[in-house]
């Protein structure tokens, strides 16, 4: 029983050892990855979130950045006017910390994109979906209507945002800009949002 006993121990503390919080990635994040954030700014914002929430610093761009939301496992960050940053902790099924980056940018037109990095910030994949995945036609719509709105939504982005209540949950979206309101009328008709569970090993 006592060697059960120690198993386990040794166990959960390695569990512990091999986990990393959001905050311990953010600190280790690697200059390159938010230029105008270095060592000295991402821990003197995270100091200054602990306090008062949403405090913004000037960034070496001479812009303000702030961190809007903070738990163990994720951070929402607005890094410019025109930019924002999503980061949260996974765990992979052998147990190691991953962290993915959503970066948002609003201009010209709103932008996102996905990138997966292992504890030591290398990165392992972009994520990304199609648009087939985030269209339907409708059983009461023909194949020349559906293939109409279809044409309409070039060009199109998909868009990304990592739930901030549903840990491992990434929503996608698709969205075209400068539409009529009778068009997005009718891309809403075929288009969806989709939420995607991360398992340990992919978003599905």
């Amino acid at each position: 029983m006592k060697r059960i006993y120690t198993l386990l121990l040794a166990i959960v503390v390695f569990a512990g050892m091999s986990a990393k919080s959001v905050t311990d990635m953010w600190l280790s994040m690697p200059n390159e990855i938010l230029p105008f954030l270095n060592d000295k700014l991402r821990a003197d914002l995270l100091d200054y979130a602990k306090i008062s929430p949403k405090t913004g610093i000037t960034n070496l761009y001479g812009g303000t950045t702030s961190i809007d939301t903070l738990t163990n496992a994720y951070m929402a960050v607005r890094l410019t006017k025109e930019s924002s940053l999503q980061m949260q902790t996974l765990l992979t099924t052998d147990g190691d910390t991953i962290i993915c980056l959503v970066h948002h940018y609003e201009f010209p037109e709103a932008e996102s994109s996905v990138v997966l990095y292992n504890k030591n910030w290398e990165k392992l994949s972009d994520i990304k979906f199609d648009l087939d995945d985030l269209v339907n036609k409708p059983d009461t719509m023909s194949d020349e209507r559906y293939s109409e709105i279809l044409m309409m939504m070039d060009p199109y982005i998909i868009h990304y945002t990592l739930s901030e209540s549903e840990k491992g949950t990434i929503i996608v979206s698709v969205e075209v800009p400068l539409l009529t309101d009778e068009e997005r009328k009718s891309l809403n008709a075929i288009s969806m949002q989709r939420n995607y569970k991360w398992d340990g090993k992919a978003f599905n």
